[in-house]
């Protein structure tokens, strides 16, 4: 990366942009005021680059320059997609024939809700003059308390990913790098990036994402059911949500029978009429090589699990409150995940939350909230069933598994029968290395068709 775009502060990335003849745009921010384009007017030289700068804050205003959202939400991609190709469109309508051959447009927009925090960036460019123009998204969680910090930061961003844009767009895992330049840690989250045109044909939006998780940008990424790059939010927006956390390499038919029983009884026990499954993989769990992750190995998983139509999340996550607390912030309805019989040692070990203040009991609070349900399922083998009712926790911590068993937070999974043995992920794999066909009739149809086709899994 060439030392002339490195290191600069806010000003300074604008001031370059600015003093480039050739880039020419406009700025439409909903939300939080001009907070990008005031940069951009502050760093000096600012008719070289700015041609207009518009805040359609009015929701009436607004759908009459971008027209109206059927979901009633105004903080989501689609408004962004809107706002970008019309304030693109007409840019190239009204300046291309006086300024199209010396000039690389672009379209910034951006829409914000600062008392969530949360909000959808944009950039729409040429990168060159008279070529198809190029898109970049990102979906940002702000963490400051006050309207104000979140708008300096959403200024400092949005300079970041159009000066990225500009500048590192052949690199973009550097352009990722570079999007909380400036920005002290913790104060915003970036949890989905979105490459798409000319510039970007080879890039994959997926292992774009799961660098926002690597380079701790984000605690988590969420695909969708077809395996495309989504937000909780989207996905799970006021809905009952059920949890089973793997490693799926691959996903066996005993983890589908148990997800499909746990759905079962946690919507009888809450009394809901439908409840969303979500499949959650820890970066742990990801298979790395020298340290770092697999890509193909992502990629894999992913495919195969969209295969089946079910909702992913890759997370940093390493205990079960830190990702009930990510969904909480999405939803208030129930929450409810199923665990294998063998983990529940570790689950309530004591020493499990001994980096917390106030250790296992406040690991518990942060977990079981009024609407939040564990189920335990019975891992079997030859030797042992270990289940909730054979599990005697250590004497630390035995009240409260007692509290929270007579308060309907944890159940034993019921109508396993059908499960006689439980089957690991490892134990496919070995048998698929061995060349044994055995390994078929232990993943779902479609799972075995697209390993057959892609050869999938085979390295042990």
């Amino acid at each position: 990366m060439p030392s002339s775009v490195t290191n600069l502060t806010t000003g300074l990335k604008a001031f370059k942009i600015n003093s480039d003849p050739r880039k020419y745009g406009t700025f439409a921010e909903i939300g939080a005021g001009q907070e990008v384009a005031r940069h951009f007017f502050q760093a000096g030289l600012a008719s070289q680059t700015v041609a207009k700068s518009i805040s359609a804050y009015d929701m009436v205003f607004s759908d009459q320059i971008y027209g109206q959202e059927e979901s009633g939400r105004y903080v989501c991609q689609a408004r962004l997609d809107k706002m970008l190709n019309y304030e693109y469109s007409l840019l190239y309508e009204r300046l291309n024939k006086s300024k199209g051959s010396e000039c690389e447009f672009f379209a910034f927009a951006n829409t914000v809700a600062t008392n969530s925090g949360h909000g959808w960036i944009g950039v729409k460019f040429q990168e060159e003059s008279l070529k198809e123009p190029n898109v970049i998204k990102i979906h940002v969680k702000m963490h400051d308390n006050t309207r104000l910090q979140q708008a300096e930061v959403l200024g400092v961003l949005g300079v970041n990913l159009l000066f990225g844009a500009q500048y590192l767009r052949n690199e973009p895992e550097e352009l990722i790098k570079s999007l909380t330049d400036n920005i002290s840690k913790g104060r915003v989250e970036i949890d989905l990036v979105h490459f798409d045109g000319p510039t970007f044909k080879n890039v994959d939006n997926r292992l774009m994402c799961l660098e926002l998780v690597k380079e701790d940008l984000t605690q988590n990424i969420v695909f969708d059911s077809k395996g495309e790059i989504s937000t909780l939010a989207d996905e799970f927006f006021h809905a009952s949500v059920f949890i089973l956390r793997g490693e799926f390499r691959p996903i066996t038919k005993v983890n589908m029978k148990i997800l499909e029983l746990g759905i079962q009884q946690f919507e009888a026990d809450h009394k809901i009429s439908k409840s969303l499954p979500l499949l959650e993989i820890t970066m742990t769990h990801l298979k790395k090589e020298k340290g770092k992750v697999n890509k193909k190995d992502f990629l894999d998983r992913v495919d195969s699990l969209s295969h089946l139509n079910l909702p992913v999340m890759i997370s940093n996550f390493t205990y079960y409150f830190e990702l009930k607390e990510a969904i909480r912030e999405v939803t208030k309805s129930s929450i409810g995940s199923v665990i294998g019989g063998n983990q529940l040692d570790d689950f309530f070990k004591y020493d499990t939350y001994s980096h917390l203040k106030g250790g296992a009991l406040e690991g518990g609070s942060r977990l079981f909230d009024n609407d939040v349900s564990i189920y335990i399922y019975p891992y079997k083998s030859a030797e042992l069933c270990q289940s909730l009712k054979t599990f005697f926790p250590e004497e630390k911590v035995r009240g409260l598994v007692d509290f929270l068993k007579a308060n309907g937070h944890l159940f034993d999974l019921t109508n396993c029968d059908e499960i006689e043995e439980s089957v690991l992920s490892s134990h496919v794999r070995t048998l698929l290395k061995k060349n044994d066909k055995k390994w078929k009739d232990l993943v779902p149809a479609n799972v075995k068709e697209l390993i057959e086709k892609h050869n999938l899994f085979r390295d042990n």
